[in-house]
């Protein structure tokens, strides 16, 4: 697993700048890598790719109506029991419903419209919010990149863009970046991707 300490380097390469004369420090360049984990997170979110996705086993207890989330949770994607899926409904149609097998996101936690009548198990598939916070300059030779170093190469590319025309910043060029970046992670990784199908919906009770 690569360290962030390692990317830096390689994004000053990139820059022609393994003396420092231009940025004397790493903190304006471990903030360009953040800020590309931040948006390379979203793309493989709103994209689908199966490696950024988690799994954890929710166990709803006996008489109980809710479970809390996993703590890295950020966006669901599906929740299964006995190998059938549940479905998540908007509040509106929870709340007009007496019963059923159905689920919503209540703050951190989920919702079951019927208690349990024993303690039940969830296998439950989510994004995980990554957390940067801990990528500061003291650790970045002790914590290692996101997603298995999959993206590296991209993240390097988009930093050392996003730097080399830090002087004459510009919108155009902003979303030029973002918009190469995404292409080639989905060129990359979309292939390999089963194509998400859309559930049919959910019956009245």
């Amino acid at each position: 697993m690569a360290k962030v300490s390692e990317i830096i380097t390689d994004i000053r390469i990139e820059l022609d700048d393994s003396d420092s004369s231009r940025f004397e420090t790493d903190i304006p360049i471990l903030s360009m890598v953040k800020k590309a984990l931040r948006r390379v997170e979203n793309i493989c979110i709103r994209k689908g790719l199966d490696f950024a996705k988690s799994h954890e086993d929710l166990t709803l207890l006996s008489g109980d109506y809710t479970v809390a989330l996993p703590s890295d949770f950020k966006r669901d994607i599906g929740l299964f029991c006995n190998r059938s899926e549940i479905k998540k409904v908007p509040v509106d149609y929870f709340e007009k419903c007496s019963s059923g097998s159905i689920w919503i996101i209540n703050g951190t936690n989920i919702q079951f419209k019927t208690a349990a009548t024993s303690d039940t198990v969830y296998s439950f598939w989510y994004y995980p919010e990554l957390s940067f916070s801990s990528y500061t300059v003291v650790s970045a030779t002790t914590t290692n990149m996101p997603w298995a170093d999959r993206l590296n190469d991209i993240i390097v590319e988009y930093a050392s863009m996003r730097l080399k025309n830090i002087d004459e910043y510009d919108i155009s060029m902003e979303e030029k970046f973002l918009a190469e970046m995404q292409e080639q992670i989905l060129e990359t990784y979309g292939p390999l991707t089963a194509v998400t199908q859309e559930m049919g919906g959910y019956s009245e009770i």
